[in-house]
């Protein structure tokens, strides 16, 4: 996964400030990049599902069957 979601927050930010500060309805440019921002928002769910049921379903399998160690508390 790169970083698209790290971008997504910047670009999302200020068209929720606008329509809560305005007097008027979203322009037809601002629901234009909020629909894409909300599909791209959506691809990146869709990844980390995919990686939580598959890459890290695996690792936590793997980490379950390692021995525990159980260390006494620092006084």
């Amino acid at each position: 996964m790169d970083s698209t979601g790290a971008k997504l927050y910047p670009q999302i930010a200020p068209l929720i400030s606008e329509v809560q500060s305005a007097d008027y309805a979203p322009s037809q440019g601002m629901r234009d990049q909020l629909a894409e921002n909300l599909a791209e928002l959506k691809a990146i769910e869709a990844e980390l599902a995919a990686m939580h049921s598959g890459e890290l379903a695996r690792l936590e399998a793997a980490a379950k069957a390692l021995p525990r160690v159980i260390l006494p508390p620092r006084n």
